[in-house]
């Protein structure tokens, strides 16, 4: 049992490895659990194949990461305030950084973050509500080859006033069925320099709008879509 944790001006407030909850019943991390991680250049880390966690209805700001979660497995993230005033030059200031296997982000905000979201490194992964405003890049994607074992679900993305709103790298769709990112996915992009940024390396992706009479706006003042390196192939715009 954890309850009432003051955990401030540390280099991580909260550093969970190797903890395993219930699948039935997931372990909870909660405000009820951490009270606080004031001034700490770490809100919560989580690492060494950590699984059947739940993160929910917490608030953290704080400079370097809020949650920083890699190679884990069944985790949730969920309502979740990740925003902060600190420098947006500054690499490590993300949001919320995930890689592992079923991972499942809902209703998270991150503003004012160098990233908003970071996920890399995936195995069945699914976002549904997530915004960041003012960031360097609200969302970025990195590392997923998809297949029938392995899901990507991307649903009401905002990345408003951002330098850029979604950048991906390295997201290979399946040749048969090819990833679509559309106004389903990126909901807003109102204010960010760029709209979509297809970096490199990807592959199997369409970006559309709904129909020719119902077409898709991205009206970003730099790059409604930028895409860039040869190593981009079988891309449909």
């Amino acid at each position: 049992t954890l309850a009432n944790l003051v955990l401030t001006d540390s280099t991580r407030a909260l550093f969970i490895s190797n903890l395993d909850g219930n699948p039935a019943s997931p372990f909870q991390i909660t405000p009820s659990v951490l009270a606080s991680a004031a001034g700490s250049r770490v809100g919560i880390q989580i690492e060494g194949g950590s699984s059947y966690l739940d993160l929910r209805n917490l608030t953290l700001s704080n400079w370097g990461w809020g949650v920083h979660s890699t190679n884990n497995s069944n985790l949730r993230f969920e309502d979740l305030d990740l925003s902060t005033n600190g420098p947006r030059n500054v690499n490590e200031n993300r949001g919320l950084e995930v890689s592992g296997s079923n991972i499942y982000v809902a209703d998270v905000i991150a503003n004012g973050r160098r990233i908003g979201l970071y996920a890399h490194d995936l195995t069945n992964f699914t976002v549904d509500t997530f915004s960041s405003n003012q960031a360097g890049t609200a969302f970025r994607l990195d590392n997923m080859t998809l297949a029938p074992t392995n899901t990507l679900s991307l649903t009401n993305i905002r990345g408003t006033n951002s330098d850029i709103a979604l950048q991906v790298f390295n997201l290979d769709g399946q040749l048969a069925s090819p990833f679509v990112i559309d106004a389903t996915l990126l909901s807003d992009t109102t204010g960010s320099g760029t709209g979509i940024d297809l970096n490199s390396n990807s592959s199997n992706l369409v970006v559309r709008g709904a129909s020719a009479a119902a077409r898709w706006a991205l009206p970003n003042a730099v790059y409604g879509i930028l895409m860039t390196g040869a190593s981009n192939t079988n891309i449909r715009l």
